[in-house]
């Protein structure tokens, strides 16, 4: 049997929707502890109701204790072989208490995904895939990977491991303790990725509590971890640095609190919490705990030296992360995925992310230089060697270019270390003509003993009958496909391969200026590119289509135009047709240009626009995760993949410029999307918090990687 025990206070608006949860499970060998600490509303009311309905309902009411004592008195009267706790404002799916003692039949502690809520949408989730773990992996997953939640939700623990341990009596981080001490009891530890955990962040959770009421607990909890750190040699160093770093960023964040509160009070505003005092206190409790000190100095110069020399006692050397097959920011979808990349994968795990790109000018100009570090793909060498002559042979006798272009990028490639983790970010590159140079660069990557990733892709099926390509695949230890077409034709060939989302579905919009014409969410973004042009069939009629389009908007609507480029590279140019366009129109007094800047700023506009048209990938991904109505002019499976994955048919949302035929099509389709607006735009507001927390998914299988 499983002892369900479910500390209450102030619930009412979330009580039944957990207890509806717990009567609708398969599994049902259970009892249920409900502990009322002290609720003020009609929370103990709800537990009787359902006590009175079912026997297995046990209610028990208390004077506020708070959630530790709340939760140890819950185990001391647990009759069940296996513990499980639920909050009150969460709720599981009905295979949860299933799924859970399958797990603990082999295992001490079964542990599942967690997935954090509010009231709208999915914020984030801990995957935990499905394994075994020691409690060492498991510690170390907890503290630095982080793919273990802290709290005691999303866990089924037997009585046995856990009945002599106590929830600590302090109000703030008393679960990562409990939690941390029920690993190192355990023997096994096993995960399952076959159900979750719903935590549901609310304005009376424990998260926002801890956000809002800074304690002197973190000192406590600081130095707790820090003795299990110190004490067992067989976790990674980097747990001290991963542990001292949460302290250091809790006191910022507080300093941060009481610039707010001083600004507020300088303004009239009186809001005052006491942070100040809590600060001071903090420093005094800190500085008085001599041993904790010392002991943060000693662990620091430790983890200083170890990173120095790079090697640990088995030689492991900290991680880099290189980003390789990086066009140039010229183009901002290239740049998108460098910013969503660098921001999804900071982590002290490593030593330094980079950007190895063949426009580091570019790059440098748009800002890339301020979040990672920017290495030149090619770089000179001797020509006065065996090999550049060996190379220079090949290329005129055989016009063979591969061993000439090896000396270009080799300086670069020995950069890269055993170990080291490189993906290529390309996106589609192996759609192109110059594939054999990102298989050449992949080899060479491989050679130097590189953890290989090949990064949010798309890739054409067709592409895969080229037995080279396919070869090529087969050799990354990661794939993550950005679209259910590439995922489904590159599973059959790697196993490896995962579904996530475009990295860049998670990028952050920078405010930018904008036109003073420009009509807040009464404007149509359109973008067009020249490369969608060299895709035509039919010469002129995509620029057509688009002429069309913009004379009915314009004649029969109110909305205005922005033109809104997206790639300016010398020989891609969108501002090109744009500008044809807005010559074209520019007297209408409702066409304007949006011009040339970052990603983030480009996607600000973006944000602003009601409906949006584009021909680049990355425009149409920033118009869609702004929750933008969005018809794509396509050319590869990238536009129909993302349709698809989006609102489970591409045929209304996107437009294949090979198999355009009529001057009118897009104008067909676009009236579509006007009709269909508030259905999309729900469509959007539902679908795209899954989709970005899907592309955050990757995160999780780099880090395995280590």
């Amino acid at each position: 049997m499983i002892s369900i025990i479910i500390p209450i206070f102030n619930a009412e608006n979330y009580l039944k929707r957990m207890l509806e949860s717990i009567l609708g499970q398969s599994y049902q060998k259970f009892e249920c502890i409900l502990i009322d600490d002290g609720s003020s509303d009609s929370s103990y009311s709800i537990c009787k109701e359902y006590e009175e309905k079912d026997t297995r309902m046990r209610c028990f009411t208390q004077k506020n204790h708070g959630v530790s004592y709340t939760r140890n008195k819950g185990i001391s009267l647990a009759r069940g072989k296996f513990i499980a706790f639920l909050d009150a404002d969460d709720f599981i799916p009905p295979n949860y208490l299933y799924e859970l003692v399958k797990c603990c039949e082999i295992g001490d502690v079964a542990i599942c995904d967690t997935v954090f809520l509010d009231e709208k949408a999915v914020k984030f989730r801990f995957t935990v895939g499905k394994t075994v773990l020691t409690r060492t992996d498991a510690i170390n997953a907890l503290l630095i990977r982080k793919s273990i939640n802290s709290g005691p939700a999303g866990k089924l623990y037997k009585k046995e491991l856990i009945a002599n341990l106590k929830f600590p009596s302090i109000k703030t981080y008393e679960d990562i303790l409990f939690t941390l001490d029920a690993l190192l009891n355990a023997n096994k530890i096993v995960t399952t990725d076959r159900t979750q955990y719903f935590y549901v962040e609310n304005n009376n959770g424990a998260m926002s509590k801890m956000i809002k009421n800074p304690s002197l607990d973190i000192i406590i909890a600081t130095e707790r971890l820090l003795q299990v750190i110190a004490q067992r040699k067989d976790l990674k160093p980097e747990c001290c640095y991963v542990t001292v770093s949460h302290l250091f960023q809790y006191v910022i964040g507080l300093f941060r609190r009481i610039i707010i509160e001083i600004q507020n009070l300088l303004m009239g505003q009186e809001n005052y919490s006491g942070n100040i005092c809590v600060l001071f206190l903090l420093v005094e409790q800190f500085l008085g705990k001599r041993n904790l000190c010392f002991f943060l100095f000693g662990q620091g110069i430790f983890f200083a030296k170890w990173k120095k020399n790079s090697l640990d006692k088995e030689g492991m050397k900290m991680a880099k992360i290189y980003m390789y097959a990086h066009g140039g920011s010229g183009n901002h979808g290239c740049e998108a995925i460098v910013r969503s990349t660098c921001d999804m994968l900071n982590n002290p795990l490593w030593d330094e992310i980079l950007l190895i790109s063949s426009k580091t000018e570019e790059d440098i100009k748009y800002g890339l230089d301020k979040i990672c570090t920017i290495k030149k793909d090619v770089q000179s060498y001797s020509k006065i060697t065996l090999p550049f002559i060996r190379a220079y042979i090949a290329l005129k006798l055989k016009n063979d270019y591969v061993p000439l272009d090896k000396l270009n990028y080799k300086k670069t490639i020995d950069m890269v270390h055993k170990n080291d983790i490189v993906l290529s970010i390309g996106g589609d590159n192996y759609c192109y003509a110059d594939v054999n140079k990102y298989i050449m660069l992949h080899n060479m990557m491989i050679s130097r003993g590189a953890k290989t990733v090949l990064w949010g892709c798309s890739i054409n099926p067709e592409v895969l009958s080229n037995p080279e390509i396919v070869n090529d695949v087969r050799q990354y230890q990661l794939i993550t496909a950005r679209e259910s077409i590439t995922y489904n034709a590159l599973k059959k060939i790697n196993p490896n391969t995962i579904l996530v989302a475009d990295p860049a579905f998670g990028l952050k919009t920078a405010y930018a200026e904008i036109p003073s014409k420009f009509i807040n969410k009464n404007m149509v973004g359109i973008n067009l590119s020249p490369m969608v042009q060299k895709e035509e069939k039919i010469s002129g009629i995509i620029m057509k289509n688009y002429e069309i389009l913009i004379e009915h908007i314009l004649k029969e609507t109110d909305m205005a135009i922005a033109l809104i480029p997206h790639v300016i590279w010398d020989d891609s140019d969108d501002r090109i047709p744009l500008m044809q366009l807005y010559e074209r129109y520019k007297k209408s007094g409702r066409v304007l240009v949006i011009e040339d800047q970052n990603c983030s700023k480009l996607k600000y506009a973006i944000s602003k626009c009601r409906f949006f048209v584009g021909a680049r990938t990355h425009s149409t991904i920033a118009a869609y995760s702004s929750g933008i109505p969005t018809l794509v002019v396509g050319y590869s499976v990238k536009a129909r993949g993302i349709a698809r994955d989006l609102f489970g048919d591409e045929e209304q949302y996107s437009l294949s410029v090979q198999r355009l035929k009529e001057t009118d099509e897009l104008l067909k389709k676009f009236r579509w999307i006007l009709e269909n607006e508030e259905l999309i735009k729900k469509q959007l507001n539902s679908k795209i918090p899954e989709v970005i927390k899907r592309a955050l998914t990757a995160k999780e299988y780099v880090e395995r990687l280590l």
